[in-house]
């Protein structure tokens, strides 16, 4: 089998990567085309939102 490269999120504002899916959750994924939104992935990890 061949490994999948982690990829950064498709969400512009998150910094988590993802290996299964274009977005690292559904929040992500759900908010991706509104940029005003910050992420809301809820990774501690990740540095989309300054409240995590």
């Amino acid at each position: 089998m061949t490994a999948t490269k982690p990829e950064k999120c498709a969400h512009p504002v998150c910094s988590c990567e993802t290996t299964a899916d274009k977005y690292c959750s559904p929040e992500c994924e759900a908010t991706a085309k509104n940029l005003d939104i910050a992420c809301g992935c809820k990774h501690t990890e990740c540095k989309g939102n300054s409240t995590h």
